[in-house]
C-alpha cells in the first residue's frame, strides 16, 4: 500500500500520513498519523466552517492504547504534549 501524504511539510514533523481513523464523518475527524520515521501523532479536526482546522500532537503507543481502552481521554492525550501543532486550510465553497 502506498502512503498518501495528509499534511505536507509540517513545520515540526515533516510529511504526515494517515495511520488509523477512529472517527470519520465525510472526512477523518479523530485519527492517528505517522511520519517518515514511524513516529505516531494524534490528530483531531475541531472546525469545519470557513476553515478546516486540526490539532496535531505527538503521542506514544502506550498513551494511545490507554486512550483506546478508555483509561485516558483524548483531551488528556493532547494536554500531555509540550508541543502542539495547529493546521488549517480555507474551505472553498
Amino acid at each position: 500500500m502506498t502512503k498518501q501524504i495528509y499534511f505536507e511539510n509540517t513545520p515540526e514533523y515533516g510529511d504526515l500520513y494517515i495511520d488509523y481513523i477512529f472517527h470519520y464523518d465525510d472526512q477523518p475527524i479523530l485519527f492517528t498519523l505517522k511520519d517518515d520515521f514511524s513516529n505516531l501523532y494524534l490528530c483531531v479536526c475541531y472546525e469545519l466552517c470557513e476553515y478546516q482546522k486540526w490539532f496535531i500532537a505527538n503521542i506514544d503507543f502506550n498513551d494511545l492504547k490507554e486512550m483506546n481502552d478508555n483509561k485516558k481521554s483524548v483531551l488528556e492525550s493532547f494536554l500531555k504534549n509540550q508541543s502542539l501543532l495547529q493546521a488549517q486550510i480555507k474551505i472553498s465553497i
